[in-house]
């Protein structure tokens, strides 16, 4: 039987160590909130990808990471073109068939 399609199914777990003094002040607002751990630790970690999607140095990196996995893509689909390319043309043409190198025909093997 597979598993149920709920949230729960899907998180992965995080272990964080806390010195015990951010223990006890991440203790207390969950308290005070009427919250858990938990549930401060995902807030916490909301506002922290809220903040990186506006941090210009990271919108930067990830231009230019994206650039690169498009041209490592068109670099793919352009090598796959080519081997398919030549395949279809050219099946059973002389001219697309690949050279052999070695000795030329005026050589005479060694004996």
């Amino acid at each position: 039987m597979s598993a149920p399609e709920t949230p729960d199914a899907q998180e992965k777990k995080l272990a964080v160590g806390l010195n015990p003094y951010r223990h006890t002040q991440l203790t207390w607002i969950a308290q005070l909130r009427g919250s858990t751990m938990n549930t401060e630790f995902l807030k916490a970690i909301d506002a922290h990808i809220e903040a990186a999607k506006h941090d210009p140095d990271l919108i930067a990196k990830a231009d230019e990471v994206r650039a690169a996995i498009e041209r490592d893509a068109k670099a793919k689909q352009e090598a796959l073109a080519n081997l398919f390319q030549g395949a279809a043309a050219g099946e059973g043409d002389a001219a697309a068939q690949p050279t052999r190198r070695g000795r030329r025909a005026t050589e005479q093997p060694e004996g």
